[in-house]
């Protein structure tokens, strides 16, 4: 090995192969050379190593501190689904009522008929449906139905057993495991058709007769209730709604439901006392046909 003293400096590098002896080979770098490869190096000469020189040294990555965690976030506990569902039972369980009702209560039908019970039953499920919405927090309210939630926040309406076991079921259903199933919410009916509103759409066509046939509007239940204070000697709905061309409406539009018995005389007078006609509807809530007033006199009768 040469000393400080010499210009220049013995590089050692050993070599090994299964196959060769082990060999030392010595290389005589100049100190003038050593500047060109390394013009900042400040070390012994003797010291110096060609191959590495300029290289930083890799750093090390930095071990988290014992108090570092990765926390996966939880599965959710109570996974959801969402299911689109019928609600045309409404109006035959209003059915149901009636007739029930007029089995024991002798007098019921000198002062209701079947199509208030079927009124009075889907106005009770639009209430329904606009709270569930509005307490799911995943729809915006429409302006009719934060008017009518405020109208009627103090109301407390009557409802037989039957009607009340099914509105209770409308919301969220949450089986053995924890799963939820959350019922969409069809909005209140608002759609115009000639000049009376209330109704899903202005015509019942191919692509919103599903919508007529499974979820019941006050439009078409509200049609029903004016044709039975018609003077008419046969008792026919105007559904104002539009219809194709050689088209008929059937049975299977739900609220709609023949024949239409003329009422008792103090029936027909007490509808008229709420601004109900055969050519006419008071509503509180402009195109909903919501008329509070008469809901709440019913809700009297029922009760």
């Amino acid at each position: 090995m040469a000393n400080s003293k010499d210009t220049t400096v013995d590089i050692v590098e050993s070599v090994t192969n299964e196959y060769f002896t082990k060999y030392t080979t010595y290389y005589k770098i100049p100190v003038d050379d050593i500047k060109k490869i390394a013009p900042g190096y400040r070390g012994k000469t003797e010291n110096f190593d060609p191959v590495n020189s300029g290289k930083k040294n890799p750093k090390t990555p930095r071990k988290p501190s014992g108090n570092a965690l990765t926390v996966e976030p939880p599965p959710p506990t109570n996974p959801q689904t969402r299911s689109t569902t019928s609600y045309a039972k409404v109006v035959d369980v209003a059915a149901e009522v009636y007739d029930e009702y007029c089995g024991n209560e002798k007098q019921l039908e000198r002062l209701l008929v079947r199509e208030e019970m079927s009124y009075y039953a889907t106005a009770m499920l639009y209430l329904q449906l606009v709270e569930v919405k509005a307490k799911q927090g995943e729809y915006v309210l429409t302006t009719a139905e934060r008017s009518l939630r405020k109208a009627v926040s103090e109301d407390i309406f009557n409802a037989p057993q039957p009607l009340l076991a099914y509105l209770s079921e409308i919301g969220v259903y949450c089986d053995k495991m924890g799963k939820e199933t959350r019922l969409s919410v069809p909005d209140l009916p608002v759609t115009v058709a000639q000049g009376f509103g209330g109704y899903h759409h202005p015509e019942i066509n191919v692509d919103t007769r599903n919508l007529f046939e499974e979820v019941p509007s006050l439009g078409i239940v509200r049609d029903m209730i004016m044709a039975v204070t018609s003077a008419a000697t046969e008792l026919i709905p105007n559904f104002h709604v539009g219809s194709p061309l050689n088209s008929e409406i059937t049975n299977n539009l739900v609220g709609k439901f023949y024949p239409i018995r003329p009422p008792r005389p103090e029936i027909a007078q007490r509808i008229a006392g709420y601004g109900i006609t055969a050519t006419s509807f008071d509503e509180y809530i402009p195109k909903t046909r919501f008329n509070l007033r008469y809901l709440r006199s019913l809700s009297d009768i029922i009760g």
